[in-house]
């Protein structure tokens, strides 16, 4: 039996982010568990836990609880390693082969911190796992997956969130439910297989969808999965169906500088630090800093020894 892990930020995200593809996984035999990374702020713990657990027994999902902080204020670097630290390791207990969790970009801090946990662990994970990135608060840069929903996962999915009476009365997330299944079936053609594409049958047929990204790390280099509709059963893709990551940007919480070049991705796979990008991403210009950096002594010598061959 393959198993899946799903790494929730907060209680109410694997109702909202990817149910329904959830739901199909477990309906094809898959085993399904939900990680869930924080129970939001100490005061609300025991409410929140409590309409997770209803959640999960409406989906027949199991339930591993971490505890982590990653709320405004409290110190998501140190929550990120606890996370990236005990996700690898239900990682190898329980041998699962696929990950699905937040995008790095996706907006929300609680969020880029969980993400960049997955990534740390996708990474340093012994063997190949599949990434199936979703995005709530923000637009998937590059989705490569559609997930079309069925009417009997639409229904689940709802009755998942009507389980946190607390969260959605607080905020109507039943309508951004809603609108993201309608809105990634109209979008998922677009920017999964480009714009100005003519879908197929079956891409016209969709009416609600779940967008992913999907990506995995084998033998220190990343990969990215070709754009595909996922099938029933749901699989994962062959190895002939992924290709080196041509765009860093897609595992960085910080946006694309025109700095980065491909000739970064093989650093990264020799230096062995993929959670770095959204550090160096965020320097303006390195090279401009090593110029403030070096001397002015040693910049003139430099100069001079460059500049005595050509005159010459």
């Amino acid at each position: 039996m393959p198993t899946v892990i799903h790494v929730s930020p907060h209680p109410d995200d694997e109702s909202i982010a990817a149910p329904c593809t959830l739901l199909a996984l477990r309906d094809a035999g898959w085993r399904v568990i939900n990680f869930a990374a924080s129970l939001g702020r100490p005061e609300v713990h025991a409410r929140r836990e409590a309409e997770l657990r209803a959640a999960l027994d409406v989906a027949g999902f199991e339930l591993h609880t971490s505890r982590a902080a990653i709320s405004r204020g409290d110190d998501l670097g140190s929550s990120r390693k606890a996370l990236s630290f005990e996700l690898i390791t239900l990682i190898r207990d329980t041998g699962a082969v696929l990950v699905v969790g937040p995008h790095a970009r996706d907006g929300h801090h609680g969020h880029q911190t969980v993400a960049r946990a997955i990534r740390q662990a996708v990474w340093d994970a012994p063997r190949p796992v599949t990434w199936w990135m979703w995005s709530i608060w923000a637009d998937l840069p590059r989705p490569t997956l559609v997930a079309e929903c069925a009417e009997k996962h639409l229904d689940l999915g709802r009755e998942m969130l009507d389980c946190y009476p607390g969260e959605t009365g607080r905020n109507d997330y039943r309508r951004m439910q809603e609108s993201l299944w309608t809105l990634n079936a109209v979008r998922g053609v677009e920017k999964a297989f480009g714009f100005g594409s003519a879908p197929d049958a079956r891409l016209r047929g969709i009416t609600h969808a779940e967008l992913f990204t999907e990506v995995r790390a084998v033998r220190r280099r990343w990969q990215v999965a070709a754009p595909r509709v996922l099938g029933a059963p749901p699989t994962l893709p062959g190895d002939t169906g992924w290709r080196d990551l041509d765009d860093i940007s897609l595992l960085s919480s910080t946006r694309l500088r025109p700095l980065y070049q491909p000739w970064m991705l093989s650093l990264s796979a020799r230096m062995g630090w993929p959670g770095r990008y959204d550090e160096f991403a965020s320097r303006p210009r390195p090279w401009r800093q090593l110029r403030r950096v070096v001397p002015a002594a040693a910049r003139s010598a430099w100069s001079r020894a460059w500049e005595k061959p050509r005159r010459s």
